[in-house]
């Protein structure tokens, strides 16, 4: 086999001036490793676009959330007794209170998403606790942590008193008002913190203060309407809440992170089957390429093969000679593909060159990863089709006689 390759090898890299087959044995290289490149790098911008949306959803609701459609929670300690009870997996969770409303800046208005939290356990079953950029978290009443886009819109900065006007408080809120008249609550708030949760999403809506000031404001004393879940490490989520739903029952819905945003993993799962789909066709123009090379090659060196048939080459050495030719073009260009991206990919993972526009792709620069798994798996591919690529060339020269070759000469 080493004397194979190393045959191979000479032929393919000949520098013969009268040959134009080398020339394109190297064009096919650069066409393989084009291929693979352009595979590898969209895979880990794809593949990172996915982690990290993964991350900021997961980060900010926890691995699975639990909350109410109807009247907000009366008795969150029995609640957290409930779903600790029908789940063993769950070791943490953390109440918080939800509500819409609008929030008034110097220079607009906005609708937000006002959440009071429970400071003292969100940090134990989410990453919002890290993700303050500028600021403090609130400690009193009328102190807020505002979203870093919804921030921008409304002209708010740290230090600024906000209008913080909650159409519905009460029993109203939840929409079974009972015959209780509910009048919109205004109340205001001073900034103390810059939040920037990583997805424009969010960003944009995103208001935090106390549990125990949204609850004043909403007339809702001791009531929170959401659960953060922290589970056991390697545990199904999804199992999880498919478990409190079918205990917990109506009005509460528990719902793992992944279905959150569901609609978007889903867009981008198609989106990189397809993108892999169309970037292979380069990979097969490639493996037609090394076809078109070796038969090349099977012309410049017809007095070459038959004088090594002559001295005692076999057929079979022979067909074996050129496959490992079609092995050698492709595996030399996947090399090369493979360094290039897996080196692009570093670069663009630690240094973020790549900025999108955040209202339209959720973050504000192309995030990318480090795939090996995937890398290896292109270039496994991608020798496959140089190795099948090279089956027909090969037959061909197995099946060539001596005499044919000689006579040329």
């Amino acid at each position: 086999m080493k004397l194979m390759i190393w045959m191979a090898r000479r032929m393919v890299s000949s520098k013969s001036s009268e040959t134009f087959a080398s020339f394109i044995a190297w064009i096919s290289v650069i066409g393989m490793a084009l291929g693979v490149l352009a595979l590898v790098v969209v895979n880990g911008a794809v593949s990172g676009f996915q982690s990290e949306l993964a991350q900021v959803v997961s980060g900010i609701n926890g691995e699975v959330v639990v909350y109410t459609r109807g009247n907000p929670v009366s008795s969150p300690l029995e609640m957290k007794a409930k779903i600790t009870k029908w789940s063993a997996d769950v070791i943490d969770l953390s109440p918080s209170f939800l509500a819409e409303v609008m929030i008034a800046g110097k220079t607009g208005v906005a609708g937000a998403l006002f959440e009071g939290l429970d400071f003292e356990s969100i940090g134990r079953v989410s990453r919002i606790d890290q993700k303050l950029v500028s600021g403090r978290w609130p400690e009193n009443e009328k102190e807020i942590v505002i979203g870093s886009a919804i921030a921008g819109r409304i002209g708010a900065e740290l230090g600024n008193s906000l209008r913080v006007i909650i159409p519905f408080s009460g029993e109203a809120l939840r929409g079974t008002t009972s015959g209780v008249t509910s009048q919109p609550v205004a109340s205001e708030a001073k900034v103390v913190g810059i939040v920037k949760l990583g997805m424009h999403q969010y960003d944009s809506k995103v208001v935090f203060t106390t549990l125990t000031w949204v609850q004043s404001l909403l007339s809702s004393p001791g009531k929170v309407t959401n659960f953060r879940l922290k589970l056991k490490p390697d545990s199904d989520g999804k199992r999880v809440a498919e478990t409190l739903n079918e205990y917990l029952g109506y009005p509460y819905r528990a719902r793992h992170w992944s279905d959150l945003n569901k609609n978007i993993f889903s867009a981008i799962r198609l989106e990189k089957v397809v993108i892999s789909i169309i970037l292979l066709a380069i990979i097969m123009v490639a493996a037609f390429n090394v076809i078109s090379t070796l038969m090349m090659l099977i012309h410049d060196k017809t007095e070459d093969i038959a004088v090594l048939k002559a001295i005692g080459m076999s057929p079979r050495q022979s067909f074996m000679l050129f496959a490992v030719m079609g092995a050698w073009i492709g595996g030399v260009g996947i090399c090369f593909g493979m360094g290039l991206g897996i080196g692009i990919n570093e670069l663009l993972s630690r240094f973020k060159w790549i900025k999108i526009p955040s209202e339209i792709y959720h973050l504000d620069h192309l995030p990318v990863v480090v795939d090996v798994q995937s890398a290896v798996l292109v270039a496994v591919v991608a020798f496959f089709l140089s190795v099948v690529a090279a089956v027909f060339p090969a037959w061909r020269v197995s099946r060539l006689q001596p005499l044919e070759g000689l006579r040329r000469d």
